[in-house]
């Protein structure tokens, strides 16, 4: 998964009339503050280069009742895409305070900004069969008729793994998502001229590959033969799980109100068209509530109505980045959740990261800020936090133990009050923390709730900086200092009601490369949780992620332009073709940014069986077919357990009957027989009932029979020897045959 990063703020003094501040988040009071001081500095040099400062920003505007984004776009404002109560709005940055101001709006959620979060996997996951049409299958399954889309960032649309057998690109549509427009690439010659949309990057075409790669790529890949890593020529190996699915592309802005914008645009052309669709979101943060009414969960929920939404965990696993303490008792320890932000000194010359505390009602809770001195063991200095709403930095310059800490550079910016979309108390901290390294300092917090109360708290690093390295910690002090766990890891983008969350497991742990060796990490061990799999509550309390699928060393493709960037040279490469008359490569990532697409592919062979799913039916789907075995403890890390493409294939074929209505019509299409063993088979045809069968040999007479009220009948052989017999099937007066072998 790549992670979300919000942009920093560290500047004091805020811009805002009362009656506009109440209706900007947190996030946005301190960004604002950070455009009012950047001005300030510009106009120490030029007035004029003051005035035009005014960096374009994309936001989500709650509406009041009554009002439409259509009041706004009379309004004079840039609506990108609105659903609900909702809009997407772009606007300049010293015109947030006049839309605040607007009478149409009830609050406006700056969000969070973005950063980006087969082999094996799919024998594992039991997708080879739906591709062959066995294990009871009258058909295989790929994908055909079904749009898959996303929204990432390093696409190489142009890759061969995304073009149909005779070399067509089955990319329907492009949208770019940039300084709060869309740029729509909808015919094939648009198509054709995109390359990237960074040479930087390559995640998005990794992920693309997985959900949607191609089967039959001539080139050359490597292997492994018994224990050793060998190369050959041939269809490669590693394609997507949906290779004859629709693509739709979406990438630019990382910033969440930006994805919202690219996954809308995804769902309103598969809608145009007419297509059932499924998004895929390999992305994140650890930021915000982690609460479904959240305004990006809520306008993402509100998209999903009409496609399937599929996030990645995150891949913050062992990263002690949350806290959570539930409130009990008259008071003392029992009501105080103390804890330090570390390093913010020390080792790291730096620590640049958001910090935040939510409660879990709109009862606020006290928060001192605090620099703690670890040789004297007592608080060096504070700033408590006053009143129930309020914003401010606290800097060098304010605090003479703070100036002998920390470079004059250093910041904690902090702003707090209720959040209007969740209404939930929120203390939000945007932290610069550079150590001079002359005094034995760390920052923290000293927060003391209410009885009955819980509060949550959340850490995360921006980019450039391992999660490993800003933490919650206790420092060693006793009760009410806190540790933090991984407990509450979960992405928080993955916290919608109708957002499917996906883990990652182990299904393989070295890749075979073009230079003839392998590479090897091992994220667990085979068949285990990845380490880094992110897992937690939402804020309405359920448990995520609802599944998971493998995302350690898959191999897919990646981009040509991110390869020639990074000079890697082709023997590092696991796979490599030039059919197309251009370079295609392959490589292995991991993370539940793999995850995620493989889980999504899979989602969308259950569309083509089943156009009708919806998230609810999907999560029905996984509760009841995942696989769960001895490695699928504790659930609070699996959900459901593994991904069983199969299994949940032929429930979505039983599940179309109540979803569309008819199967009867096609009986011969859909009957299936399983064999489970010992010589007794499984008949199923989904929406027929008083199913019967006979079983004959080869000489024509009856050796067996069954029949059951219902659309499932068990047929027991186990007193035939084995041979070749053919079944004969009654459905609903049809009669279907079926080539029977038994072993």
């Amino acid at each position: 998964m790549k992670k979300l990063l919000l942009c920093g703020a560290l500047a004091a003094g805020c811009c805002l009339t009362p009656t506009a501040q109440s209706k900007i988040n947190n996030v946005g009071r301190l960004q604002l503050e950070k455009f009012t001081e950047q001005r300030a500095e510009l106009a120490k040099q030029s007035a004029a280069r003051a005035a035009a400062f005014a960096p374009q920003v994309t936001v989500i505007v709650t509406l009041q009742a009554g009002a439409s984004a259509a009041d706004l776009e009379q309004a004079g404002y840039t609506v990108i895409d609105n659903a609900a109560d909702m809009a997407i709005v772009s606007l300049p940055m010293d015109m947030v305070e006049t839309l605040a101001a607007d009478s149409n709006v009830k609050y406006i959620d700056f969000g969070h900004q973005a950063a980006p979060l087969m082999d094996m996997a799919r024998e594992a996951s039991f997708v080879t069969p739906i591709h062959e049409g066995t294990e009871g299958l009258s058909r295989s399954y790929k994908g055909e008729g079904v749009y898959v889309g996303l929204y990432d960032t390093g696409l190489d649309p142009g890759h061969i793994n995304f073009t149909d057998h005779d070399g067509n690109t089955r990319v329907k549509s492009i949208y770019l998502v940039k300084s709060g427009s869309v740029s729509r690439y909808e015919n094939a010659e648009d198509i054709a001229s995109f390359t990237t949309d960074t040479q930087s990057e390559s995640h998005g075409t990794h992920v693309l590959g997985i959900m949607a790669g191609r089967e039959d790529v001539p080139g050359s890949y490597g292997i492994r033969e018994g224990n050793s890593s060998v190369v050959k020529n041939g269809s490669i190996p590693y394609y997507g799980v949906a290779p004859e699915a629709s693509i739709i592309v979406g990438c630019g802005s990382f910033d969440t109100n930006s994805i919202q914008a690219g996954v809308a645009a995804v769902v309103d052309r598969a809608k145009r068209d007419g297509k059932p669709v499924v998004v895929n979101l390999s992305l994140g943060h650890n930021r915000g509530s982690h609460d479904p009414r959240e305004s990006s969960n809520r306008f993402l929920d509100t998209k999903a109505q009409d496609a399937i939404v599929v996030v990645a965990a995150g891949n913050e696993g062992g990263s002690n980045m949350s806290v959570e303490k539930n409130f009990r008792g008259a008071g003392g320890n029992n009501l105080k959740l103390n804890t330090f932000i570390v390093p913010s000194a020390g080792s790291m010359a730096q620590a640049w990261y958001t910090a935040e505390f939510w409660s879990d009602t709109e009862e606020s809770f006290s928060c001192t800020l605090v620099l703690y001195n670890t040789a004297t063991n007592d608080i060096a200095a504070s700033l408590p936090l006053s009143g129930t709403s309020g914003s401010r930095t606290w800097r060098p310059s304010d605090n003479s133990v703070f100036a002998g800490a920390y470079t004059a550079s250093s910041s904690i910016s902090v702003s707090w009050g209720v959040d209007n979309a969740t209404g939930r108390y929120n203390v939000y901290m945007d932290n610069n923390l550079q150590s001079n390294g002359s005094a034995p300092i760390v920052f923290g917090v000293n927060i003391t709730g209410k009885n009955g109360q819980r509060v949550n708290g959340y850490c995360d690093a921006y980019d450039g900086y391992s999660q490993s390295e800003v933490v919650f910690s206790s420092q060693g002090l006793k009760t009410p200092y806190m540790d933090g766990s991984d407990k509450g890891s979960i992405n928080g983008m993955a916290c919608g009601y109708n957002t499917i969350s996906v883990g990652a497991w182990v299904s393989r742990t070295s890749m075979p490369t073009l230079g003839s060796n392998s590479t090897s990490y091992d994220a667990g061990g085979i068949g285990k949780i990845a380490g880094f799999s992110s897992y937690g509550t939402s804020g309405d309390g359920r448990q995520l992620p609802i599944v998971c699928a493998p995302g350690a060393q898959i191999i897919a493709s990646v981009s040509r332009y991110w390869v020639d960037s990074t000079s890697l040279p082709q023997t590092r490469l696991n796979a490599f073709s030039d059919a197309n008359g251009r370079p295609n490569p392959w490589y292995y990532m991991q993370g539940t940014s793999m995850a995620c697409p493989f889980a999504a592919g899979t989602i969308a062979l259950w569309l083509e069986a089943c156009p009708g799913l919806r998230a609810n039916e999907v999560k029905q789907i996984l509760e009841k077919t995942s696989i769960k075995d001895a490695n699928t403890t504790p659930t609070t890390r699996w959900g459901y357990g593994k991904i069983n493409a199969l299994a949940g294939l032929k429930e979505a074929i039983i599940m179309s009957a109540s979803v569309e209505s008819v199967l009867a019509d096609n009986a011969d299409q859909n009957l299936m027989v399983v064999a489970k063993g010992g010589k007794q088979f499984e008949v199923s045809c989904p929406g027929v009932n008083n199913l019967s069968c006979s079983l004959y040999n080869l000489q024509g007479a009856a050796v067996a029979s069954a029949n059951d009220s219902g659309d499932t009948l068990d047929l027991d052989a186990s007193s035939l020897q084995e041979g070749i017999y053919v079944l004969s099937v009654d459905a609903a007066g049809q009669k279907l045959s079926r080539k029977l072998v038994i072993k």
